[in-house]
């Protein structure tokens, strides 16, 4: 009877695996992790023909788990977003080289480039605008107060 108990807790960490597999990791491969505790921990139960073995050792590596390697699991496959250098043109100030009206895109000046710019209102040259928003080349631009 231990065997069998020691078997299904093998089969059950491979289904496991098979799932996570099949879902592409949408888990944070925490069905990766389980499935591995009851494959090691019913491998060592069926060695030693021992389902209370098995259920320790599964006891243990879940508690190191949760409590040890979760966390450090889950950082280390947070992928943070980084501004490209489009997006990191949003909030700037920018100066106004050639005029900007509502029906006229004009350009400013951001960083050392020229960027065509859209407002809603008039905004003359020489004045500083903050960008809004990028749309393909064309940035939208608000009059600074």
């Amino acid at each position: 009877m231990n065997y069998n108990v020691n078997l299904l807790f093998i089969i059950l960490g491979f289904i496991m695996i098979g799932i996570e597999i099949l879902l592409g990791a949408v888990t944070g491969f925490e069905l990766l992790i389980l499935g591995l505790i009851l494959i090691v921990s019913g491998s060592l139960g069926y060695v030693a023909n021992s389902f209370v073995l098995a259920i320790f050792t599964a006891t243990v590596l879940l508690f190191v788990y949760v409590f040890f390697g979760r966390q450090k699991l889950r950082d280390y496959l947070v992928l943070g977003t980084k501004k490209t250098n489009v997006d990191s043109l949003i909030g700037k100030e920018a100066a106004v080289i050639e005029d900007i009206s509502s029906t006229n895109a004009g350009k400013v000046k951001i960083d050392g480039e020229v960027w065509r710019a859209s407002c809603g209102e008039t905004v003359k040259k020489g004045s500083t605008v903050k960008i809004e928003s990028v749309s393909g080349v064309t940035l939208s631009v608000t009059p600074e107060l």
